[in-house]
């Protein structure tokens, strides 16, 4: 769906090129042209291939509503709340990102939508005497709500999942 969106869209790539982020995290693939073109062995994560995990902000405003129609902001978030012109898609398998903090405006939720994915949480040093790291997993339908401006985080896939997931902001 993503290929076919980006390949159908005048300005898909380009809007990547001008402010919206692609992170590749510990893949080789650069950029989002070479994730949908690499081979379908590997896209599918056939045996012998090597897994891949990238992510991207998806503010391509076309781009947006077409996905936007797939999924449901989440009915427990204020109803008063704004939302940004742009959300993040990450999607792969095996890897996840390392821990690490968010330097984002706003608070953000994060839909699982395909597959399976386990977070693990740690608080900052300067809480790490009273706060413990801890972990949990989500599935298909799960909806994270984290600051994770505030809380080291890190994510991986069980070996042989392929994980679907979109993120955005609100406040």
């Amino acid at each position: 769906m993503f290929k076919r969106l980006y390949e159908q869209t005048e300005g898909s790539y380009e809007s990547l090129e001008e402010g919206c982020q692609f992170l590749n995290f510990k893949t080789d693939l650069f950029s989002l042209r070479e994730v949908f073109s690499m081979p379908e062995a590997r896209a599918r994560n056939d045996d012998g291939q090597k897994p891949w995990y990238v992510g991207w902000g998806n503010c391509h405003p076309d781009i947006l509503a077409k996905v936007r129609q797939y999924y449901n902001i989440p009915d427990f978030l204020p109803e008063d709340a704004e939302f940004p012109a742009t959300e993040n898609v990450f999607f792969g398998f095996e890897i996840g990102a390392v821990m690490h903090l968010d330097y984002i405006p706003r608070l953000m939720w994060q839909g699982q939508v395909q597959g399976k994915k386990i977070w693990t949480v740690a608080p900052v040093p300067e809480c790490d005497h009273l706060c413990n790291m801890f972990q949990y997993y989500v599935e298909p339908g799960d909806v994270v709500l984290l600051d994770t401006r505030i809380w080291y985080h890190a994510t991986s896939i069980p070996k042989g999942q392929f994980s679907l997931t979109i993120q955005s902001e609100y406040g």
